[in-house]
């Protein structure tokens, strides 16, 4: 193993560099698969902005390889649609009654 701090080679049992003399801390590899599992804000980001982008990721994400990224991917791109659907009908209510306003 080497030591994050300085690169030396070091015992894979050491609590301390024996070049550098800091402190050695272990990761869990529980801890580590947590991180590697997690999510990232980007990919929320274009799930959201661009649905079927989203749902491409959902189909190409393998569900055993990153579970979480793949159950991101579904929700952010329903979630994106969704918004996409309310503010379109939003746009044409106001449209609806800018026309209206005109023509009375």
């Amino acid at each position: 193993m080497n030591c994050p701090h300085c690169g030396a080679i070091i015992d894979d049992r050491a609590r301390n560099c024996i070049e550098c003399g800091r402190r050695i801390e272990k990761i869990k590899f529980k801890e580590i698969e947590n991180i590697r599992n997690k999510p990232h804000l980007l990919l929320k980001l274009i799930s959201f902005l661009l649905p079927p982008l989203g749902f491409f990721f959902f189909l190409i994400i393998g569900g055993k390889r990153n579970p979480a990224a793949k159950k991101t991917c579904i929700k952010a791109s329903i979630f994106g649609t969704l918004f996409y659907i309310i503010l379109g009908a939003l746009y044409f209510l106001f449209l609806l009654f800018v026309l209206i306003g005109i023509f009375t």
